[in-house]
């Protein structure tokens, strides 16, 4: 909310400051590395493109293509794709088929939120009631505790990895890194932040 009502130049679409690790003020703070703003420039070239594509959608339509374009493409489906390869299951999107995703964008966004309930015209299609308690029931992630374990048994190496050389010490700010590891020993945010910069040194370590 802070990066949005500062209208920072980089805030292509308020959609991505909810799937953004880390907004522009802490990247520059945490990025010491040259060229890093030319890095961002063409990463907003991206972003900008895709909100283009999808201007002639209305605000519903228009967050679930990005939604589809990013988060669910490069999060959701990579995710199950490496999870059910590593144990041999052949995985299939049905609700992904062409068509159907091409009808469903089709559909007003105002239609789709008519039922009051955010798969109403999903639940409408089946052709059958479902009980109250399967429709009503609380949503069930899939979560990884990875809260537990950066608190737990991975704490001692996720942290000397990141004070020892602040995550990359030719990449990255240590003062920054350690503020970020601070703030999450302290519950002020999230694991995915010091596990991001963990997975970036752990890469950085191998292939530079």
């Amino acid at each position: 909310m802070a990066a949005l009502a500062a209208g920072h130049d980089s805030v292509v679409h308020p959609y991505f400051l909810v799937r953004m690790l880390f907004a522009a003020a802490e990247c520059e703070e945490l990025f010491a590395a040259p060229g890093f703003e030319a890095s961002q420039r063409s990463l907003e070239r991206v972003l900008q493109e895709s909100v283009t594509n999808c201007q002639s959608l209305d605000p519903i339509n228009r967050v679930s293509y990005l939604e589809s374009q990013f988060y669910m493409r490069n999060t959701l489906l990579r995710d199950s794709d490496f999870m059910s390869m590593a144990h041999g299951l052949e995985l299939r999107v049905p609700f992904l088929d062409r068509a159907l995703v091409e009808a469903c964008f089709r559909v007003p966004g105002d239609r789709k939120m008519e039922a009051g309930s955010p798969k109403g015209l999903l639940l409408a299609s089946l052709g059958v009631e479902l009980p109250s308690e399967i429709v009503n029931r609380p949503k069930r992630g899939f979560t990884l505790p990875f809260e537990q374990w950066l608190r737990g048994e991975m704490r001692q190496t996720v942290e000397t990895t990141l004070l020892a050389s602040g995550g990359n010490s030719a990449l990255l700010n240590p003062e920054a890194v350690r503020d970020v590891w601070n703030r999450f020993l302290a519950g002020a945010t999230s694991w995915s932040r010091p596990w991001s910069l963990f997975v970036l040194s752990r890469w950085c370590e191998q292939n530079l």
